[in-house]
């Protein structure tokens, strides 16, 4: 009788990925990656189509990002210095993440943003009604303001984005890009940066 082999992962060994506050609990990214049986990863909790496992479909959609990123970075690198690349990035490579994530396509906002707490707040997409999405350039900092960008000239947009969220009853969640970064803000009043 062979004893089974037991391979454990560390969140911290993987470089792309890090989980800041409560949302994704490393312990339950380790599960995940050491493939662990658990509730809510099934086929039938992602509706795929009959016969796919979840493990092929992550395989397809991995190709399918790994060429959108080939090709945007190839993109980029021609771009000059100091362009930000909004245009670029949100339809080169964020809207097909999203795509791929499940999201389709997401709709930009309203001329004027999204309307909350008797303001406007430039948040560039909303999905659904419910999710802000904002979506910058690769050469635009989350956590900084950007004089006479739109939706970073006034505040760091992960500053505005929480902000929105903790002001508003109408969204919880969030998600905030740049092509480099792809932060999942929820409302919490504790919270007003990254």
């Amino acid at each position: 009788m062979t004893e089974a082999t037991t391979t454990t992962f560390d969140i911290r060994s993987l470089g792309a990925m890090r989980s800041v506050g409560g949302v994704l609990p490393a312990d339950v990214i380790n599960a995940a990656i050491a493939g662990a049986d658990l509730p809510g990863l099934g086929a039938d909790d992602y509706h795929l189509e009959l016969g796919v496992t979840p493990k092929e479909a992550a395989n397809r959609a991995w190709a399918v990002l790994r060429g959108a990123w080939a090709t945007y970075r190839d993109a980029l690198a021609a771009r000059p210095e100091g362009d930000p690349a909004i245009g670029l990035t949100r339809e080169r490579w964020l809207s097909v993440l999203l795509r791929e994530l499940g999201f389709g396509r997401v709709p930009p906002t309203p001329a004027g943003g999204i309307l909350a707490d008797g303001r406007s707040w430039p948040v560039s997409h909303l999905a659904g009604g419910h999710l802000p999405i904002h979506l910058l350039g690769w050469g635009v900092d989350l956590d900084k303001r950007t004089p006479g960008m739109a939706g970073a000239a006034e505040r760091a947009p992960s500053a505005m984005v929480q902000d929105l969220l903790n002001r508003s009853d109408e969204y919880l969640w969030a998600i905030l890009a740049n092509g480099a970064t792809l932060r999942v803000l929820r409302d919490s009043s504790t919270l007003v940066g990254p």
